[in-house]
């Protein structure tokens, strides 16, 4: 039981993560449907990643996925730390869409 409290813990601050990388990446225009799409991709990924996990487990055993899993989660931290090493942050670019109003852009990387 405690241990399904940490990980429902666990995936409640990768929500608020995930779901703030989403709103960071909405234009200020379409941001609905931005934040829709983007969520909603994440969504229909954990439903296939959950659905391959089950028919692993079937055919490998439990804890032969279970320690594939935590190498993936492992590898993915690599992977995101190099990435957010390469775009440090710094301010975003602006882009004019209204003369005189200038608009963060959010979706061009900082070089």
């Amino acid at each position: 039981m405690v241990a399904l409290c940490l990980f429902l813990a666990a995936y409640t601050v990768a929500n608020v993560v995930l779901y703030a990388v989403n709103m960071d990446y909405s234009r200020p225009d379409t941001g609905g449907t931005d934040f829709t799409v983007l969520s909603s991709f994440g969504l229909v990924c954990s439903f296939v990643a959950a659905s391959a996990g089950l028919v692993a487990a079937d055919r490998l055993g439990y804890p032969a996925v279970a320690l594939g899993c935590v190498v993936l989660v492992g590898l993915a931290v690599v992977a995101g730390v190099v990435h957010q090493r390469r775009f440090p942050a710094g301010p975003a670019p602006t882009v004019r869409t209204d003369p005189g109003v200038a608009t963060p852009d959010l979706l061009t990387p900082t070089t």
